[in-house]
């Protein structure tokens, strides 16, 4: 029986950054401790005695992708270094549609998260 699945992982990243031309804190530099929630979906067929049939993607998989695209990139960086106006909402649309490219072309992307505090996150989907 074939069924739609999706599953999430959640990554982390220390980063600083600073908004030019803002008006209050966030203008100087300043950090964060960036959680991650990647979200993925597939079809999987929960009868078959093959193991990766019963998988949307490999969390291993998963795991891997994130880490070399995204949080090697802007782990312990100045965000300012890859994006003229680091907002959450602009790095996780970074983050989305750089995952969207490097995901297996039969496991959907759903949604990305990125929390810039504890209390307050973006979410695309």
């Amino acid at each position: 029986m074939k069924q739609y699945v999706q599953i999430t992982k959640d990554f982390s990243f220390e980063a600083a950054h600073y908004l030019p031309e803002y008006e209050g804190a966030c203008a100087a530099m300043h950090g964060h401790s960036y959680k991650l929630s990647v979200t993925v979906g597939g079809t999987i067929d929960s009868k078959s005695e093959i193991v990766s049939d019963r998988m949307v993607i490999d969390f291993k998989d998963l795991k891997h992708i994130v880490n070399t695209e995204v949080i090697k990139a802007f782990d312990h960086s100045c965000l300012n270094d890859h994006f003229s106006i680091p907002t959450a909402e602009t790095i996780a649309v970074f983050i989305f549609e750089l995952l969207w490219t490097s995901l297996p072309k039969d496991v959907d992307l759903i949604s990305v998260k990125l929390w810039e505090t504890a209390d307050s996150f973006v979410e695309v989907r």
